[in-house]
């Protein structure tokens, strides 16, 4: 993959201070490339009524990368901007090894509980939402990773409609062995034996929750790392949050594992984006 310069997201909190620290290995691993930071999250929208604007998505979309360091949602009427990252970029899937390098990966599709906005209450109402597309799309990424086994986690004794849904998907693409589980019986069997699962995927929350049990029972959330996926973009980032009272004494494991992640993106052209 070719980029002229590399688009910086350093958020709010602790975001600044980590992305420091991954650009730092970055360049010792002699990667030389411009760095342009961007305006983005609470900070930005306090400074400008928005979060998230147009030229950041633009610049982000121009250059098909971005590494981006974290982002604090306030209640004041401001939408989280990785919400709104991910929709105007067209961002669908999160892939996070587990711990940092694998073995494991979760896998998770922003539908779901994600993929639409809450309702204002009361009643506060969200939708679980996913189309045999999105199901579909989450398989194929699944099997492409796999080398033992795919598991795919939701709660198919309830969920009926869903779990046609990503039975149909895994018919269709299956590589390897496969399996549909109830996301309880999936935690009872992860803290037992984390190391036996291969490929993990979930739609969003789920998945959510269950790359970071992944990462408490190993090295920490704060060493984990994700990229998010859309056409012909990727957006790397820690797992971890802002993080406000962390400020000045900051873990950067997870951003120099999402900035490894970003290089090794650059070096494989043939991966999709």
């Amino acid at each position: 993959m070719s980029l002229s310069f590399l688009p910086v997201l350093p958020g709010d909190g602790i975001g600044p201070e980590v992305t420091e620290e991954a650009l730092r290995w970055m360049r010792s691993q002699g990667f030389s490339l411009p760095i342009r930071r961007l305006p983005f999250g609470h900070g930005c929208w306090l400074e400008g009524g928005e979060a998230l604007p147009s030229s950041t998505v633009e610049i982000i979309r121009s250059q098909g990368v971005a590494l981006l360091g974290a982002a604090t949602t306030p209640d004041e009427g401001c939408r989280s901007p990785i919400l709104q990252l991910r929709e105007r970029l067209g961002l669908r899937l999160m892939i996070r090894p587990m711990p940092p390098e694998g073995p494991t990966l979760v896998i998770h599709s922003f539908a779901g509980l994600y993929a639409e906005a809450e309702e204002e209450g009361p009643p506060a109402v969200s939708r679980w939402v996913l189309h045999p597309h999105q199901a579909d799309e989450l398989a194929a990424e699944a099997f492409s990773r796999a080398t033992r086994r795919v598991t795919f986690v939701d709660k198919p004794t309830v969920r009926r409609h869903a779990a046609a849904l990503f039975r149909q998907a895994a018919e269709r693409h299956a590589t390897c062995p496969w399996e549909l589980v109830n996301a309880d019986a999936f935690v009872a069997k992860l803290v037992k034996d984390p190391e036996s699962f291969d490929v993990v995927a979930a739609t969003s929350f789920v998945g959510d929750l269950m790359s970071d049990l992944f990462a408490a029972l190993g090295s920490g959330l704060p060493t984990a790392a994700s990229v998010s996926l859309g056409p012909g973009v990727a957006v790397f980032e820690p797992v971890h949050g802002s993080a406000p009272h962390r400020v000045g004494d900051a873990d950067p494991s997870g951003a120099i594992a999402a900035a490894r992640l970003l290089l090794a993106h650059l070096a494989q052209p043939s991966r999709p984006g």
